[in-house]
């Protein structure tokens, strides 16, 4: 560029020529017309040569600056991460303590969980154990009411086969006691003879007096009629037949007896154990009529009302707080829902059972009264596995393991499970 002013300086410099010099340039002037070209040229290339070099300027500048904002964006977190390892360090042997408590706590919480997984397998052998002596005493039972049907039937049958049998031996008996009868009538109508010498004293009458005692004879037999050869031997059959009856009809009455007596002692003892178990059930009942309605209370009493010899029916009273005495058919529907689980979880308190599925028995139920069942839920649970079919977030809240069932694009159901134990706390916080 200052080549390309120093050329146009000297032009200025010259002036302008003679016309000769106009029609024939001379040798210079295309000298210096060229140079200035050539000057043009190189000041033109010198400028895009600048204006790359700018822009190269521009572009490292900024490629500076950038290095230069990374830098100070790694020593910020540099520093930051210097800090949080100072951090980390100072809070390593706390930590160390806490993982050693922990680890200790974890010991003793291991020791815990077998002394109580034997307490629970010892449990569950006396529960078994109780269990098989229930359904043996409940088949023994169910034998002896079968038993006792039966006897029941063979006795009528064996009381009317008696009662024909007494009327039979009963009607034998007059007629062989008339024989009887007759047969001594005819035997007093004869004359006593002495057995030394009764051809004597018929050889000592005479002819009419001999007639005279034939004749009366005759009218005697007469009087007797005909006489039955066999009413002994009917008599003695008649009379083992009764004596045989007499014996099986002692029998069963002695069968009879004992069956009544251990009837009335199993129902004795069914009496017992339903009155212990009411009893147990009515005061848990109270106390989680208590805990649902957070105040209140509950109780159960046996109806006067029976039918015939069946034993009357349960009534359950409940006292809501603020509320008087109320029969099951007098309370909302909250309140049912509340009295029907408290009932629920009173005799699962008395009679544990390995397991229990709840259908949707919170549906009913507000949002305070769903906190205090999740509460009674979740202390039932350390006894008894629960399978709890619901739609609501605090009763969810409380459970242990999730199943969900949802449908994919293909139409397919599939099911999903999270056990919340297993989420870290960051994600469940």
């Amino acid at each position: 560029e200052r080549r390309a002013t120093t050329l146009s300086e000297e032009l200025a410099q010259i002036g302008p020529e003679p016309v000769a010099a106009e029609t024939e340039p001379s040798t210079d002037l295309r000298r210096l017309q060229t140079a200035a070209d050539e000057a043009r040229a190189t000041r033109d290339r010198l400028a895009d040569r600048r204006d790359e070099l700018r822009d190269a300027w521009t572009a490292a500048r900024r490629a500076a600056e950038a290095a230069e904002t990374r830098t100070a964006d790694a020593r910020r977190e540099r520093a930051v991460r210097e800090a949080r390892v100072a951090q980390l360090r100072a809070d390593l042997p706390a930590r160390r303590g806490a993982s050693e408590r922990m680890a200790e706590e974890r010991a003793e919480m291991e020791a815990a969980a077998a002394a109580a997984r034997d307490a629970d397998a010892r449990l569950a052998d006396r529960a078994r154990a109780a269990e098989t002596a229930r359904t043996e005493r409940r088949r023994e039972l169910l034998e002896l009411e079968r038993g006792r049907g039966g006897v029941a039937a063979r006795l009528g049958e064996l009381e009317r086969r008696a009662q024909a049998t007494a009327i039979e031996a009963s009607r034998r008996d007059e007629a062989l006691s008339a024989l009887a009868r007759e047969q001594q009538l005819a035997l007093e109508g004869v004359p006593e003879t002495g057995a030394e010498a009764p051809m004597e004293e018929i050889e000592a009458l005479d002819d009419e007096a001999l007639d005279l005692e034939l004749r009366r004879v005759r009218r005697t037999l007469n009087q007797v009629g005909s006489v039955n050869p066999f009413a002994v031997e009917e008599h003695r059959e008649l009379s083992g037949r009764l004596d045989e009856m007499t014996t099986q009809e002692t029998d069963l009455r002695e069968a009879t007896a004992s069956t009544q007596e251990l009837i009335a002692r199993l129902d004795a003892e069914i009496t017992e154990q339903f009155d212990a178990a009411f009893r147990a059930i009515a005061e848990k009942f109270d106390v989680f009529c208590r805990l649902l309605f957070a105040g209140g209370s509950g109780s159960l009493q046996m109806a006067d009302e029976a039918d015939g010899d069946a034993p009357g029916g349960i009534e359950i009273v409940v006292r809501p707080p603020g509320k008087r005495l109320q029969r099951l058919a007098m309370l909302s529907g909250g309140e049912r829902a509340l009295t029907g689980v408290a009932l629920l979880f009173a005799m699962l308190t008395v009679n544990p059972v390995p397991f229990c599925i709840l259908d949707e028995v919170d549906a009913a139920l507000d949002e305070a009264n769903i906190g205090r069942f999740a509460e009674a839920l979740r202390t039932l649970s350390e006894s008894i596995d629960f399978v709890v079919i619901t739609h609501n977030r605090a009763t969810i809240e409380v459970a242990d393991t999730i199943y969900g069932v949802t449908m994919t694009d293909a139409a397919v159901s599939r099911v999903l499970s999270l056990r919340l134990a297993d989420v870290p706390l960051e994600v469940s916080a």
